[in-house]
């Protein structure tokens, strides 16, 4: 028998709120939005694969797999933000 995968409980405009009042500070507004995007995704997919993490986020949010896929991506990608994240943990 297959295991079923729980439900979020966490909606995803309480991510953006919570992020938002994190970051509000330190990081553009964009980021952020792109950064919470990808939290409901990992959330909602409960795996940290790219490729999952673009398919829950779109399932998530109404959005095409394709587009969400591209932008956990390039999030993922972006060398700015991956930079920021050292400098702030250090």
């Amino acid at each position: 028998m297959a295991k079923r995968r729980a439900t979020p409980t966490i909606a995803p405009n309480r991510i953006h709120e919570f992020l938002g009042e994190l970051f509000s500070d330190d990081v553009h507004a964009k980021r952020v939005l792109s950064l919470g995007n990808a939290v409901v995704g990992a959330i909602h997919a409960a795996a940290l694969g790219v490729h999952a993490i673009g398919k829950a986020l779109a399932a998530a949010s109404g959005l095409e797999p394709k587009h969400a896929i591209k932008q956990v991506d390039r999030l993922l990608s972006n060398t700015e933000f991956v930079n920021a994240n050292e400098t702030a943990s250090s």
